[in-house]
């Protein structure tokens, strides 16, 4: 629902070059790369979407870290055309896009925008400050604890899914 937020927001306002900046957890011993839910959803989005124009060159997948989001748009600015903007997988990583963007604010063939995911307490600092996803962390962990009690008191149990609300929260480093 945040990615659907974010790229509807976007569009909104005109942008239809809509790039994807994530990372990559490894998960279990094997530790086989788990594609995250935010980046599943954006590449479904800009699929369906016939007024979107990105592609998979516009995704660029490392850690969850401002380096992250720093080396994604040095390297989105080598192309030949760069995305209007950006959807970050995380405030971290937006930070990184964010930094890279100002130091080369001057070769920069138009003003390109980003929106995070989390809405960290510096998120409203950042410069410019970021528009992102709030995510309801609190209610989650809440939510998390009361079925972990479930699991360990019922022998047998069903599958379970929660949904906790999101919500975008505007600020200034998207334009239009």
């Amino acid at each position: 629902d945040g990615m659907t937020k974010a790229i509807d927001y976007l569009k909104s306002l005109g942008h239809k070059h809509i790039g994807y900046i994530g990372g990559r957890e490894l998960m279990g011993p094997e530790q086989e790369p788990f594609v995250d839910i935010r980046e599943r959803t954006y590449l479904k989005l800009i699929k369906e979407d016939d007024d979107i124009c990105s592609s998979s060159q516009d995704v660029y997948i490392n850690l969850f870290d401002g380096q992250t989001g720093f080396e994604a748009i040095s390297k989105a600015l080598t192309k030949e055309k760069i995305p209007t903007a950006f959807v970050c997988a995380s405030d971290s990583i937006a930070m990184g896009a964010l930094a890279a963007i100002g130091e080369n604010w001057n070769y920069l063939p138009h003003k390109v925008s980003v929106i995070g995911f989390n809405d960290i307490a510096s998120a409203k600092f950042f410069n410019p400050p970021l528009t992102t996803i709030r995510l309801d962390t609190k209610s989650m962990g809440e939510m998390a604890v009361v079925l972990m009690a479930h699991l360990l008191e019922e022998e047998e149990s069903v599958p379970v899914k929660i949904t906790c609300m999101n919500q975008l929260i505007v600020r200034s480093s998207v334009y239009e």
